[in-house]
């Protein structure tokens, strides 16, 4: 039997599978992942991140501010992983049943696995948060953006950091129309991405417009509605980047509970509505902020880690 199951092969699901086999040292502990290791993060841009490379790391334990690529990223991700021989079981898991005090763990070929307790740690990138009005047209995407467009009318919705990175990296060759709900974007002022958006509003302050307070109403051929009655036409691109929920076929079918907002339900020690089974990493966003700030490898992530194993100590030894 499976003491800990971990579902999910992304740098927070490697990085517990290290750290439970360093508490539970005689205790059978499984990472579950459908295709490879670290397959969303290779999915993505080689594009410079916001976060420094000190909280994206497992063993950085220095004041390295460098913000990294993503292929910086996945060459050091993907060196641990050899150093520190990490292996995982490839099923697509699709169900997961209680029976009795144990959990059996469904995978798509058809195999099975008994296991006490469970880590979710699947991740929420694949699970965009859409607006409430038909987005069906070929000039709209979530969260695909083309850093390599030039001289194109974007429209930009949403306010996050993605939103920010974006025109960082576009605002230079292109005309933005930026649209958010509130007032005024995230809160950049004391982080390295804040530093590079003024630089780059300084210079292409001509490029970008801005539209705060209002919300798309609309959408047409090339043309965005808003709720201040305003129009943008000749648009050849939109990117909805309003966040993303916890929300997936997984959860749902072993009756993981959300919150209004399509968190995931949790208590203080990182606990589902489901006993015996956790949530980590990015998946346990929850905008009550249980956890201790931005869930990097090495800070938020570790604290939610510990907080579960003194969890299972307490039920167990």
């Amino acid at each position: 039997m499976i003491f800990i199951s971990i579902i999910g092969g992304g740098p927070c699901g490697i990085y517990a599978l290290s750290k439970f086999k360093e508490i539970f040292k005689n205790q059978n502990i499984v990472l579950f992942e459908k295709k490879n290791l670290l397959n969303n993060l290779q999915n993505m841009p080689n594009v410079l991140w916001y976060s420094p490379l000190k909280s994206l790391t497992y063993d950085i334990d220095d004041d390295n501010n460098t913000q990294p690529t993503t292929k910086t990223l996945i060459d050091y991700y993907k060196n641990w992983i050899n150093t520190n021989s990490i292996t995982f079981i490839k099923e697509n898991i699709v169900d997961i049943k209680k029976n009795n005090n144990v959990y059996k763990i469904i995978c798509e070929s058809g195999n099975s696995f008994i296991s006490k307790y469970i880590i979710l740690s699947t991740g929420m990138y694949n699970n965009n948060n859409t607006l409430k009005i038909n987005t069906n047209f070929n000039f709209i995407s979530y969260y695909n953006e083309d850093f390599s467009l030039k001289n194109k009318n974007i429209v930009l919705i949403g306010s996050s950091y993605s939103a920010i990175d974006f025109i960082i990296k576009t605002l230079p060759y292109n005309k933005i129309y930026w649209v958010y709900r509130n007032n005024k974007p995230v809160d950049i002022e004391n982080c390295e991405i804040g530093l590079n958006f003024k630089n780059i509003i300084s210079k292409y302050s001509f490029n970008l417009q801005k539209f705060s307070n209002t919300n798309v109403i609309k959408f047409d051929d090339n043309q965005v509605y808003l709720s201040n009655k305003q129009i943008l036409n000749n648009i050849d691109k939109c990117y909805i980047l309003i966040g993303f929920n916890s929300v997936n076929s997984l959860n749902n079918k072993i009756g993981i509970k959300y919150t209004k907002n399509n968190y995931i339900q949790l208590d203080n020690n990182y606990h589902s509505n489901l006993k015996n089974i956790f949530v980590i990493g990015a998946l346990a966003n929850n905008k009550k902020n249980i956890w201790p700030g931005p869930i990097y490898i090495n800070k938020g992530n570790l604290i939610m880690i510990e907080t579960i194993a003194r969890y299972i100590i307490s039920n167990n030894f």
